[in-house]
């Protein structure tokens, strides 16, 4: 365990450097950027956008509305939450929700959620951590649906865990998302969609 004097105080300007999994766990962090660990390497991300945070709302509101009704089924509905995939991957999804089931014994961040959702930010390498990166990651841990929202392309994908890999469907504003691991539960995509503006 870290002592005072050996804790790492990190910001964006140590974008790339290598940490281990205590250390990430550990590290003091500079706001407002956000961060995570992949392949070993830290990832420090803008903060998140008003049209970000509107994109996750109905999602949000829905889910926990679901929970309060559901507490039987539906152990934690969690934002930003710490999941440790592997010994070389920490990362924050912006929800996660956690079915009752055997894996419920296990603690985060090392307890993977059943359902993962991540709302697309803007630039190249955030598309490509959300589509490529993180697919491969959540799926490898065991994820059984990961959704990404994507205000820019106006679609949701939703990849369900089978035999080889991750099936996917891709949805459009007019439809609604519904998933086999939260029965009855359905989310308008019309709700989801907010209009596009420039970002700082």
């Amino acid at each position: 365990m870290a002592t005072e004097s050996t804790v790492l105080h990190l910001s964006r300007d140590d974008a790339g450097r290598w940490l281990t999994a205590e250390e990430f766990a550990t590290a003091e962090y500079a706001e407002p950027w956000k961060y995570e660990r992949i392949d070993g390497r830290l990832v420090v991300m803008s903060p998140k956008s008003p049209q970000h945070d509107d994109s996750l709302e109905t999602f949000l509101d829905m889910l926990l509305a679901y929970k309060r009704e559901h507490k039987d089924h539906v152990e934690k509905v969690v934002p930003e939450c710490w999941i440790r995939t592997d010994t070389k991957n920490d990362l924050i999804p912006d929800l996660a929700v956690y079915i009752r089931s055997d894996r419920s014994a296990v603690r985060r961040p090392d307890r993977i959620p059943e359902l993962v959702i991540e709302v697309v930010s803007p630039g190249r390498r955030s598309e490509a951590r959300d589509y490529v990166v993180k697919r491969g990651a959540y799926h490898q841990a065991g994820v059984l649906e990961y959704v990404t929202v994507d205000r820019f392309q106006q679609t949701v994908t939703v990849l369900t865990r089978a035999e080889a890999g991750f099936s996917e469907r891709v949805l459009l504003p007019r439809d609604t998302d519904e998933t086999p691991l939260l029965p009855g539960l359905d989310i308008p995509l019309r709700d989801v969609f907010v209009p596009i503006e420039d970002e700082l």
